[in-house]
């Protein structure tokens, strides 16, 4: 993780390769600093269009001594500037830079903006831009690593301290998020996973605990079991736990933790098979979620359950046609071995239920069907509770990880219906995929308001760069989604 600080400067003292400034399109005066460093370099851009000031664009101008490089990122129409549009500029201008060697970058909190929000903005966009997953990289010149980053502002007052403090924590908990999901499955199997969980919960003083396979059996836990029961890596339920003193509510977060996905004897096309090493990304942003919930202190009780287990085929895979008892002690019938995180989290999301919350909020890499609707712009979300998934598209709007709602009527619940089993883990061929996903995890969570996150498009970037995010990368989508939505008033 690049070392992060703050300090109450003008960002042209600062000792750093370079410095960021921000703009807008009808100006400001960051323009006439930037030109003092700069001469004519923004004019002439101006002047042929190359840097108009819209969103996300970059100018830099390379100049002897210190700093080396100096930026002018664009925000676009004034009035429209949000803390995400801060977010995403910081990132530009933070990924322009490291592209090209800074080392060291310091950012101005521009003025204009709420101080709190935007000093919190720019700290999550430019450790975005300058995370890197360097893990298997041998040669020093691939790695393109950013050292330090400075947030500058000269004004007064704790807001931006603390905007700042609390994009820290954001920023570490998604890179923490990032790297397992980045890490390959053959490194990351479930007793791994469990035992990152275990790490996070000693460094943070918080609760937790891991069932294995054994006591997995004891309890009834056959939704997770037969997904695991493929691999030589057995599966495991991790429930981790941060209880403040005077919490008024209880949420629990629940994350699908695939480790690795093969689609089981419903075998998934070869091509893009790699990728399915990110379908523990519901499970690595619900940890993410209780570490920063913890580490900001929020007065809320948070417990995080992870259903983690690696979907292989071997002679003990579970098949097609097959009826699995989850611990609810409702069955499932096996159309399709490839829906397989439906299984696992009927299982989890019943775990969840017993801990007695006061609502539920599930984050899954579920279906295709989503991926098919909504692209990889949105994740979609469903529920039995309009105000709670009201309150997380509020956040989703707020943090850029928008969510799109799909219905869960009552209709579709005929979709899953078995024959020989209470319910069928697919619904109709080619019809509402994503919609009979969630109305399957439905049965399990009983009165409790739930809503799902399908977060199959979203969870990393694979056509493009997204979410503030390097195309190829997890994006650790749902931890700021959630702990906006627990922040709220």
């Amino acid at each position: 993780m690049v070392n992060l600080s703050f300090a109450s400067q003008d960002v042209f003292t600062a000792k750093t390769d370079a410095i960021v400034l921000f703009t807008y399109e009808d100006r400001s005066g960051a323009e006439a600093r930037f030109a003092q460093k700069a001469g004519r370099d923004l004019e002439i851009a101006r002047q042929r269009k190359e840097f108009e000031g819209k969103r996300d664009q970059v100018l830099v101008a390379t100049r002897d001594g210190t700093p080396r490089f100096v930026a002018l990122a664009g925000l676009g129409v004034r009035t429209d500037v949000t803390p995400h549009r801060m977010r995403t500029a910081a990132y530009a201008a933070m990924s322009r830079l490291r592209d090209i060697g800074a080392r060291s970058v310091a950012l101005e909190v521009p003025a204009e903006l709420d101080a709190g929000a935007a000093s919190q903005a720019v700290t999550e966009g430019a450790a975005a831009g300058a995370y890197a997953f360097s893990r298997y990289k041998t040669s020093p010149d691939a790695r393109k690593e950013v050292d330090s980053i400075a947030i500058v502002s000269d004004r007064t007052g704790m807001a931006v301290r603390q905007g700042f403090d609390a994009g820290v924590i954001i920023s570490e908990t998604t890179a923490l998020v990032r790297d397992l999901q980045n890490t390959p499955a053959a490194d990351l199997r479930p007793e791994d996973f469990a035992q990152h969980a275990a790490k996070v919960a000693k460094a943070e003083r918080l609760s937790v605990t891991v069932l294995d396979k054994r006591q997995l059996e004891k309890q009834g836990y056959g939704g997770i079991l037969d997904v695991g029961k493929g691999s030589d890596a057995e599966p495991r339920l991790v429930t981790i736990e941060y209880a403040p003193k005077g919490a008024k509510r209880t949420v629990a977060v629940v994350g699908k933790g695939v480790t690795f996905d093969t689609g089981g004897y419903c075998l998934k096309p070869s091509d893009k098979m790699w990728q399915m090493k990110f379908d523990m990304s519901g499970a690595a942003a619900t940890l993410g979620v209780v570490r920063a919930a913890a580490r900001l202190k929020l007065p809320v009780r948070v417990i995080g359950v992870m259903a983690v287990a690696e979907n292989a085929i071997s002679g003990s895979a579970f098949k097609p046609g097959d009826v699995v008892r989850t611990r609810s002690g409702k069955t499932i019938e096996i159309d399709n071995t490839d829906a397989e995180g439906r299984v696992v989290l009927s299982d989890a999301l019943h775990h969840a239920t017993t801990l007695k919350p006061d609502l539920i909020i599930d984050l899954a890499t579920l279906t295709g069907a989503c991926v098919v609707a909504l692209g990889d712009n949105a994740a979609a979300v469903l529920g039995n509770d309009q105000q709670l998934i009201d309150a997380l598209r509020a956040a989703g709007e707020r943090t850029g990880e928008r969510l799109w709602q799909f219905p869960l009527w009552e209709e579709y619940e005929k979709d899953i219906e078995s024959q020989i089993a209470d319910y069928r883990n697919m619904g109709l061929p080619k019809m509402a995929g994503a919609i009979a996903g969630a109305m399957l995890l439905k049965q399990f969570v009983g009165d409790v308001p739930w809503a799902h996150v399908d977060i199959a498009g979203v969870a990393w970037a694979d056509a493009r760069d997204r979410f503030i995010t390097r195309k190829g990368e997890g994006t650790a989508f749902g931890v700021r989604l959630v702990i906006d939505y627990l922040r709220a008033p």
